[in-house]
């Protein structure tokens, strides 16, 4: 899906949730630098931060306005985290990062499937103009190899260009 920015002259990238850093090194091998990685917990950032691989952190709260300008990122990646955000928040996280990515960059986010919640959210954004659903994919497992979630749990990935 990234491959869709693949002309940008930088790849400015917003890594929301970003935990310990786990998905910096192919963000980074693919391209996609500096990033910004954000995240609530203080003890993960500060793994994240061992990596070396993040130009900026920071330690934020989701539920709320992200804490950037508009227009500074030219991709964002939100792998497992809109599944534990209230898609009722004023502004909602996804109208937030149509807001911090310049238009015409990606936004890739992964929700889980039973939230419809979210799939409503989607609509709004498309139909007010901000986001435009590029791809979305079918029902996968989550964790593929852990024999309890396996065939629980199932996400759908999607990818959006900001309007």
């Amino acid at each position: 899906a990234f491959k869709r920015v693949g002309g940008l002259k930088t790849r400015a990238t917003l890594d929301l949730g970003c935990g310990t850093g786990l998905q910096a090194p192919s963000l980074r091998q693919s391209g996609f630098s500096p990033l910004t990685g954000v995240d609530l917990s203080a003890e993960m950032l500060g793994q994240a931060e061992s990596t070396r691989l993040y130009a900026k952190l920071v330690r934020w709260d989701l539920n709320l306005a992200l804490p950037f300008e508009d227009h500074v990122f030219d991709a964002a990646v939100c792998t497992a985290v809109l599944s534990y955000i209230d898609s009722r928040n004023e502004p909602n996280l996804l109208s937030e990062l149509s807001r911090v990515v310049k238009p015409g960059g990606v936004i890739v986010a992964t929700l889980r499937s039973d939230l419809s919640d979210w799939k409503a959210r989607i609509r709004d954004l498309e139909e007010s103009g901000q986001l435009r659903l590029l791809e979305e994919s079918s029902p996968a497992p989550f964790l593929p190899q852990n024999p309890i979630y396996a065939s629980k749990l199932l996400i759908i990935y999607y990818c959006f260009v900001v309007l």
